[in-house]
């Protein structure tokens, strides 16, 4: 079976709701895809935890999107690999 290709939509960010007094938690937020996630969440004034390994990798992806939105995420230290490491985050969150 072939797919037809998606459409293009002219869904913007300013369409998005206000998320105030909303929590996000995004996991591999501090690169690729997981970075550009966080970006509406923040906009639209969530409070967005960016879950990740690196406390250093994370403060410099936090610094940029604080930047690039005027707010900012907190870091939330966790490996997804680590049973222990999520169970911690979750005690944290």
């Amino acid at each position: 079976m072939i797919f037809p290709p998606p459409t293009k939509t002219d869904y913007t960010v300013d369409q998005a709701p206000d998320q105030t007094s909303k929590v996000v938690l995004i996991t591999g937020g501090i690169s690729g895809i997981g970075k550009e996630i966080c970006h509406v969440p923040l906009l639209k004034n969530a409070k967005v935890y960016m879950g990740a390994r690196s406390s250093a990798k994370a403060e410099a992806s936090i610094e940029e999107l604080c930047r690039l939105t005027g707010k900012r995420a907190e870091f939330l230290q966790v490996g997804m690999a680590d049973f222990d490491s999520v169970r911690a985050a979750a005690k944290i969150f």
